[in-house]
C-alpha cells in the first residue's frame, strides 16, 4: 500500500513538471550580497568564454545568440516532447571599487526554463563553468553601487556564430532541428528574422 502511494506521488510530480515546467535564475552580483563585484577585462573575451561555456555544457545542441539590451547565448536540450532552455547573459556595469573609484566591468546571469525535470542542473553547470573561466581570464574586483551600463563593442564585432544553426548539429534530422528552432522562436530567444533564416537554411540543406 505504501509503495502504491509513493508511485502515485511520483506520477503526480512528473505530471506537474511536464505541464507546468520549471525555471531558475541566478546572478553573479547576487551570489554574495555582502561582498559584490564585477569582472574587468576584454568584452570580446567575456563573450568568447560564454560561448565556450555553452558549447561545453550543450555538446551537439544549438547555441544561439541573444541580442537586445542584454546580450548573451542560449542552449537548448530536448528529450522527446520535453525541452529545457538555458540562457547565459553578460551585463556591462559601472561601479565603485574599494577606493571609491569608478570602474567598468561585467557581471552575468544564468536563467533557465522548460519541462525537463533535471534541466536546472544545466543552469548550475553553466553558472559554475563560466565563473571558472572568468576567474582565470578576467580580473574580479570587489565593488559597490553596481549599475547597468552600455556595451563597448557593437554586436557584429563580438558575434561568434554566423549562423544560428551550428555545424555540430548535422547528426540530427531536419525535423528535429526545425522543432528546436521553433521552440527557440516561441520562447523569444531568437527573433523572427533569425527564425526565418535558420528555417530556410535547414530546408535547403
Amino acid at each position: 500500500m505504501l509503495e502504491l502511494k509513493r508511485l502515485r506521488y511520483l506520477m503526480i510530480l512528473c505530471f506537474i513538471f511536464t505541464v507546468i515546467g520549471c525555471s531558475t535564475f541566478k546572478s553573479s552580483i547576487m551570489e554574495n550580497q555582502e561582498k559584490q563585484g564585477i569582472y574587468q577585462g576584454d568584452e570580446r573575451l567575456a563573450f568568447q568564454l560564454a560561448y565556450k561555456t555553452m558549447e561545453k555544457i550543450f555538446p551537439g545542441n544549438p547555441i544561439n545568440d541573444i541580442d537586445g539590451p542584454i546580450r548573451g547565448f542560449s542552449g537548448l536540450e530536448t528529450f522527446g516532447p520535453d525541452w529545457y532552455s538555458t540562457a547565459l547573459r553578460i551585463i556591462p556595469a559601472i561601479a565603485k571599487d574599494e577606493n571609491n573609484k569608478e570602474i567598468f566591468g561585467y557581471y552575468y546571469e544564468v536563467s533557465g526554463e522548460g519541462t525537463i525535470p533535471i534541466g536546472p542542473n544545466k543552469d548550475a553547470e553553466v553558472y559554475s563553468l563560466y565563473k571558472e573561466y572568468l576567474n582565470k581570464e578576467l580580473k574580479y574586483t570587489n565593488a559597490s553601487g553596481i549599475l547597468r551600463s552600455e556595451y563597448k563593442l557593437d554586436r557584429d564585432r563580438w558575434r561568434l556564430s554566423e549562423s544560428i544553426i551550428p555545424k555540430n548539429n548535422e547528426q540530427k534530422s531536419k525535423e528535429e532541428r526545425l522543432n528546436e528552432l521553433k521552440i527557440l522562436f516561441e520562447k523569444g530567444l531568437i527573433n523572427e528574422d533569425e527564425y526565418a533564416l535558420g528555417k530556410n537554411k535547414i530546408i535547403m540543406e
